[in-house]
């Protein structure tokens, strides 16, 4: 994500280690579909941000809304 410009918070390597902010590299993915690799079913995946994510926005976690 460094690469084009997009560091990520948490990324000690690449983007900016901010322990206090984050304790891990602030990815997640809130939707995946993929294709079941036995039954071919396709998979509709939903997950909800995690709390540390969450505190990364604090006027819209205040406010009761998710950046997500």
């Amino acid at each position: 994500m460094a690469s084009i410009g997009c560091p990520l918070a948490g990324d000690w390597l690449y983007g900016t280690e901010a322990p206090d902010l984050i304790a891990r590299p602030a990815l997640h993915s809130h939707r995946l579909t993929l294709t079941h690799p036995v039954t071919g079913e396709l998979l509709h995946l939903t997950a909800p941000p995690p709390a540390d994510l969450i505190r990364l926005f604090p006027d819209l976690a205040s406010a009761g809304k998710s950046p997500f």
